[in-house]
């Protein structure tokens, strides 16, 4: 892959969307964790785990049912946006026979491996949610494709609004567990009428003819998304199933609570990887290289990353005692056990996002498969033995062989480049956590004292540099 320097308007484009989606991400996240503390506090660790079971398998079949798709459209839209009214039909007419069948399949699923507490009302409503967000896979891919992060920000602000502000209400007045869940349909709902308003008003929505052989040929384009994607959704949720069906409800709340935290830090690469994804697809199209702000972006995931796994090991006690007292001690250990797959989730969200744009997917799915079989295989004895602490450390594990693979596989894009900037960002954790092993405050004072110095030292040490800082905020000054 040629190393030249990238074209004007890459990192223009990738810190506009990143920015507009990361503030909705923000407060969406904020919103999240407030629900989840309360709870987990109200509903108690069994009924709080139960509910995430339940919307962990929703997602786990949107994502198989999809097997692709999403990702492919996005693709696809982003190249061809010319074609784009003609893809809608039949693609939202596969998509609405595909939930349908996956429905059914997945109440059948869930009825034949209830437990105790499974209720037909948990299941029922859980498939509400399926069927509402297996449609707004395909619907957002559109929107992303047009590259209209703006709308993408605004609807998951709205639905966060209403299913947490429903969810809320309900945990003070009538904590029903099936009402709950349907709490995330509704915001889900909100969501979907915003991405199709979008839709309609943009491009419209015309009757095509079509033939199952379209459904097809659309599916066998996804099938090497498809499959990386069923992985990489296996690695990040299969845990949680697993720790349910060896340890229970009760584990899987302890497990569940602190992880609910930890996604609250997926923002940033979640939000990059989404923005850049429609732009390198565009940009590898048309045979244009942008290796350095790959390269660029890489290290800036680890500086953001790194320091949060080394100061969340300091704090991450204290923290999620205070906040998340029913856990007790347990949750803040699994927490900061946890927090050091950080830094491989990070890289990975921007390194399957280039095998994918640059028609990698084959290499993508091969990394992801042995990063989740290592997760399936290690997660038996750990959370056997271990509970919640093993599926913690597996995490890690596995996340740490995804990311090394694919690192093997972007070899030629040169991304780990300037290796002493590499050891300066090392140096301003250790740093910060010399520092925050001396003092004795409240965790949130921490948080900020560690914050600033590592900051400062990653300054000093030369870790970034004052013409990347003034580049950055001259870009998001503009927008």
């Amino acid at each position: 892959m040629n190393h030249d320097s990238p074209l004007p308007g890459i990192g223009t484009r990738i810190t506009r969307y990143g920015t507009i989606l990361a503030v909705s991400g923000i407060v969406c996240k904020i919103m999240l964790l407030v629900y989840t503390v309360l709870a987990v506090d109200i509903l108690g660790r069994e009924g709080f785990g139960r509910i995430e079971y339940f919307i962990e398998m929703a997602i786990i079949f949107s994502v198989l049912i999809d097997f692709g798709l999403e990702q492919t459209v996005t693709r696809e839209v982003a190249r061809r946006r010319e074609d784009t009214g003609a893809m809608l039909y039949p693609l939202l007419m596969f998509r609405l026979a595909a939930a349908l069948a996956g429905g059914v399949v997945m109440a059948a699923f869930l009825w034949l491996l209830a437990q105790p507490g499974h209720t037909s009302a948990l299941i029922l409503a859980s498939i509400t949610y399926f069927l509402v967000i297996s449609v707004i896979m395909l619907v957002r891919a559109v929107v992303r494709g047009l590259e209209l992060m703006t709308f993408e920000g605004i609807a998951n602000i709205l639905d966060k609004v209403v299913h947490i502000g429903l969810a809320i209400l309900l945990l003070f007045a009538f904590p029903c567990l099936p009402l709950i869940v349907l709490c995330y349909t509704s915001g889900a709902m909100v969501s979907l009428l915003i991405y199709l308003g979008i839709i309609l008003k943009r491009i419209g929505i015309s009757r095509e003819t079509y033939s199952y052989q379209d459904w097809i040929d659309w599916q066998k384009l996804a099938v090497p998304i498809g499959l990386s994607a069923a992985c990489i959704l296996l690695l990040h949720r299969e845990d949680t199933v697993m720790v349910n069906w060896i340890r229970g409800d009760e584990e899987t709340g302890l497990y569940r609570a602190p992880y609910r935290f930890l996604e609250g830090l997926f923002l940033f690469p979640q939000v990059l990887a989404i923005s850049a994804y429609p732009v390198f697809s565009k940009l590898f199209h048309d045979k244009q290289p942008f290796s350095q702000s790959a390269s660029d972006l890489l290290r800036g995931l680890i500086i953001i990353s790194l320091p949060i796994a080394v100061g969340g090991t300091c704090i991450g006690t204290g923290m999620m005692t205070s906040l998340t007292p029913e856990l007790g001690q347990a949750g803040g250990i699994v927490f900061i056990l946890l927090l050091w797959s950080l830094p491989f989730i990070y890289a990975n969200f921007l390194l399957g996002t280039i095998l994918n744009a640059t028609d990698r997917q084959h290499r993508n799915f091969q990394a992801s498969a042995w990063g989740l079989a290592s997760n399936a295989l290690l997660n038996i004895p750990a959370i056997y033995w271990f509970g919640a602490y093993g599926a913690a450390v597996v995490t890690a594990v596995s996340q740490a062989v995804y990311c090394l693979i694919m690192l093997i596989y972007v070899h030629d894009f040169k991304l780990i480049t300037g290796l002493p900037r590499y050891a300066a960002i090392g140096a301003a954790c250790l740093v910060m956590a010399a520092l925050l092993h001396l003092i004795d405050f409240a965790w949130y004072i921490e948080v900020l004292i560690g914050g600033v110095t590592y900051l400062a030292a990653l300054a000093a040490f030369q870790g970034v540099t004052g013409r990347e800082m003034l580049t950055l905020w001259s870009v998001v000054k503009r927008r």
